[in-house]
Order: C-alpha cells, then structure tokens, then sequence
C-alpha cells in the first residue's frame, strides 16, 4: 500500500469512529473513495454495494456493559466480549473501500504513485517503513481501553482484596492474589500484587508482578508506569526509560512522565534526550521548578555551560534563597572559565548558612589559583572547622602551591592551622609533605640550620625519600663537609627516582675536590639516565681537565 493511500484510509477509519450509527457504510465508502480519487468506484455503484453486503454484519452485536477504571481497585468489567459495533462497522468500510480502489484499475494505482512523489523523501521513507506499516494495519481496529477487563467473579475477588488492604493485612491480600491469579486471571491481580510490593518498597517483587500484568495487558498503562518508578526507586534506569517511553506511547503525554522519564535518561547518562523529555515536561507544565532544574543540568552536562548558567539565573529570580540553584550556576561559571564568578556563588550560599566542606574547599581552591592566598587560607581552615572528619589533603596541596607562589607567610599561616586542627589525625605521608613544605619556605628565607633540622625529620620519618637527602648533602656541601655530602649523595643514588639527580651532584661535588677520575663514571651516568645538554656541555669539560692532567 503506497503513503498516500495509507493516510487517506486512516482519515477513514478517524471519521468511521465518529459517524451517526445508522447505516453508515454506502457514505463511508463512497467518501473514502472520493479521498483516494477512485472515480471508477463512485461510477460503479453495484460491486461496491456487493461488497458491502459481503462484508456489513448480519446483526448488531450485543451492547457491552463499561465500568471506567480511576483507582488500582477498579477495572473495566465486561459480560461479553463481542467487538464494539462501530469498530465493526469501520472494518467492513475500510474492506469496502479497499475493494472499490481495487476496482479503481491501474489509472488510480499510477495517480496515487504520481501524487506519492510530491511527498518529501524523509515523510516517504517514514510512510514505508515497516514500523509505520504495523502501525496502521492496528488502525482498522478501534482504540481499546488502557484497562485489562475483569469478569464478575474477578471483581468478587478484587473486593475480598480490597477488604484485607483495608484491614491492614496485606499478607492476606497477597496470598488472595496468589491464591485467585495465575495465567488466565486478569491481569489486574497481577497489577494490585505489584502494587501491594510498591507500597513495601519490594522494588524487585513489584516489578516481576507488573511485568505479569503487561504481558497479560500489554497495553495496561498503569502498570507500566508504576514499574517505571520502581525501576527508577532501585536505580535501574534503562528500564524505567523502557518503561516510560510505553507509557508515551500509550498516550499519557503528561508532564509527570516526561519530567520522569528525563530524569531517567539523565542517570543514564543520555543527556541529549534527558533535555528534550525536561523540555517536554516543561512545555505541559511550565510552572514547576523542578523540571527546569533538570533541563539545567541536561545542558551543564552536555557542556552548554552559558544556557545552564542563564537558564538557572531565571530560576533564581524567582528562588533566590535556594543553595542548589546558586551551586548548580557556579558550575556552569567554573566550565564556562569565569572562577570569580562561581566565587561570588559559593559565598552567597555561605551566607545562606549552607556551605559545605567541599564548597569551601572549592572556593579555597580558587582564591589560590587568583592568588587572593589570604582568603584561601581562611577557607580552607574554614572547611576544617566545619567537618572534623574532612582529611586535610586539599589544605595541604593548598600550603605547598601557596608556598611555591612566594607567599611563605600565608603558607605558614595555613600549616599552622591544619596542624592545630588534625594534628592527631595526620598520617605519616601527610607530615612527611608539611615537614618538606617547610623546608623549602626555610630554603627561602635562608634559614639553613632550621632547613637541615627539617630534612633530617624527613629522612626520620621517611627513609626513603631521596629527594630530601639530596637536599641534605647539598647542605652539607656548603658547610664544606665534604664526606657527609657524599654519604647522603650515595644513599639517594641508590633509589631509582633519584639516582641521576643524586649522581650528578655528587659528580660535581668530586670535580670540584679535583677527583676527576671518581667523577666521570658518575656523571656519564647521570647523563645517561637523563640526558641534557647543560650536564653533556659540563662532562666534556672534565673530560678535557681530566685528559690535561
């Protein structure tokens, strides 16, 4: 069947569902037959009224009795199950009509291809594809209810269920559903027992009792929506988006499920149809705060960071005392290169009394990199104060990049105050790195006997550590105590981190003392393990004293 007369029989069976009852097939026909142009079929009215006498109903079937479903406890109940009679009727007028195009001869076959390539080639390949053909071929039979049918007797034994959740025995009512379900009861028990799990928050029970009742009622589009919350409550977000996108297709376009359902993808990971579920949501609600926030961190997480910034700073207008929004904006600044601007954000939501260890930190973190090194001494002192479990490590690295930028000062300021307040809980490695952060702001200030004083508890809580023992035979050196310099010289040697930096010195510190002959081996070496063309220049040269001698 080509596109165009697919879409023209589906007109049909739309005004077929919502023609008068009485005998509605001759203009019905005669009406879809115009649509697709089929003149032969209007000028021939005898085959097709031979048609329709073959396929109309002999008799009306009976009247079917319909109890609308609103609460887990109600489903429709139905005494016969004899096809509503309109739904009758527009199959045997679709049939009808497909035989007047029939009749209609390759003319119509040829016009309808011609008017078929009007049509834009991406709307033509939709039209032929397979999933849009099982599509239309459930269109001929009217739109059922999103309700499993229930018998009488099932309903009987709904309301016993009723009646143990009412008494607060949810025990029994389970033991009814199990008692009464099985395969061929409907598939609403299967519904109330995921329900009764639902409320326990059994998310795994819950869920294998909805998927009882879908498979029964694969159209039974509360118990796709309660499965979809009980995938989200235990995390499996794949199947809550399974389950979501159903309920869609079903035709519960609600902003609720959209707002859901872009919460699922964005736990997914999926951030491109996270934004365009929340935008949905937003689109049927636009009133609720909650579904512009998750399409503010659908952006943030695509790297939209400026439309997440502005997006949030409209929410603000309207929640200015809310820390989340203020957090989620200085976010979007840091990835958008503007740490002043997220700085101005962490301190709002300090003076809204919610500041965190790690929003301190952060703030800390980039007052140091503006180097406003006052202010980042105080928060990160600040953030110790407010967790007494925080580990000083980020305060720490904090110290030794203040230090390295000159500012010994503030440097001192802040390992004073983690060693004031973690000074029982510091590990080994964490005063081992204050003990060098130390050393170096000695180094700076020419305080040489304090700076060895410092190494040498370096080397005493860490034996291993050859880059304090270079520095200690360097120290020696200058004291003119050459023996004591080799000493630690040879014992960083021997650690591979440090053997070429180790060797070197100690190489120049021999050449130096005129032993050119000791040198050399340690100073090829040295090169050899890291070449460089300052240590290549310099070993020539000894190379040439020692040949001169």
């Amino acid at each position: 069947m080509n596109p165009s007369r697919i879409l023209t029989l589906s007109l049909a069976m739309t005004a077929c569902a919502t023609a008068p009852s009485e005998a509605p097939e001759a203009s019905l026909t005669q009406s879809v037959a115009s649509e697709l142009g089929m003149a032969a079929a209007a000028s021939s009215p005898s085959k097709a009224s031979a048609a329709r006498e073959a396929k109309a109903p002999v008799e009306d079937p009976a009247p079917l009795a319909v109890e609308t479903a609103s609460e887990p406890g109600e489903s429709a109940v139905r005494e016969a199950s004899a096809p509503a009679p309109e739904a009758t009727a527009g199959v045997a007028a679709v049939e009808a009509a497909q035989d007047a195009a029939a009749d209609a001869g390759p003319d119509a076959s040829a016009q309808q291809e011609e008017q078929d390539t009007e049509l834009p080639s991406e709307v033509l390949a939709i039209l032929r594809s397979p999933a849009f053909q099982e599509q239309f071929a459930q269109s001929y039979i009217a739109e059922t209810e999103l309700e499993p049918t229930v018998t009488l007797p099932e309903r009987e034994d709904l309301q016993e269920v009723l009646n143990a959740i009412a008494g607060d025995d949810p025990d029994g009512a389970i033991a009814l559903l199990t008692e009464r379900g099985g395969p061929a009861a409907t598939a609403t028990f299967d519904f109330m027992l995921g329900n009764i799990h639902f409320q326990r928050e059994d998310n795994e029970a819950a869920i294998a009792a909805y998927d009882l009742a879908v498979a029964k009622y694969p159209k039974f589009l509360r118990a796709w929506k309660n499965k979809g919350i009980c995938h989200i409550r235990s995390g499996d977000f794949e199947g809550a988006i399974g389950a979501f996108t159903r309920v869609l297709q079903l035709g519960r376009a609600d902003a609720v499920t959209y707002g859901l359902l872009g919460w699922a993808y964005g736990n997914a990971e999926r951030f491109l149809p996270s934004e365009s579920a929340y935008r949905m949501a937003i689109l049927l609600d636009p009133e609720t705060a909650d579904f512009q926030m998750g399409l503010a961190r659908a952006l943030f997480k695509q790297g939209r960071f400026e439309v997440a910034a502005a997006l949030v700073g409209e929410l603000l207008l309207d929640r200015p005392d809310s820390p989340e929004l203020w957090l989620l904006q200085a976010s979007a600044y840091i990835g958008m290169k503007e740490p002043m601007r997220a700085a101005e954000n962490f301190e709002i939501v300090d003076t809204l009394g919610a500041s965190t260890s790690e929003t301190l930190n952060n703030l800390a973190d980039i007052y140091r990199f503006e180097e406003l090194y006052t202010l980042s001494v105080e928060r990160f002192l600040a953030a110790l104060d407010l967790d007494a479990a925080l580990s000083p490590e980020r305060a720490i690295a904090g110290a030794q990049f203040i230090v390295l930028k000159g500012a010994n000062e503030e440097g001192k300021q802040l390992l004073a105050g983690i060693e004031a307040r973690r000074d029982g809980a510091l590990t080994e490695v964490q005063r081992t790195e204050i003990l060098r952060i130390r050393s170096r702001i000695a180094a700076m200030e020419g305080a040489s006997e304090e700076e060895a004083s410092v190494l040498a508890e370096i080397v005493a809580l860490d034996p291993l550590d050859g880059d304090a023992m270079v520095r200690l035979g360097r120290y020696q050196r200058g004291l003119g105590q050459v023996e004591q310099a080799i000493f630690w010289y040879e014992r960083a040697a021997q650690l591979d981190a440090h053997e070429a930096e180790a060797k070197s010195a100690w190489g120049q510190l021999l050449v130096s003392e005129g032993r050119y002959d000791e040198a050399l081996p340690l100073l090829r070496r040295s090169l050899e393990l890291k070449p460089r063309q300052s240590l290549e220049d310099y070993l020539k040269q000894v190379e040439s004293l020692a040949k001169g001698r």
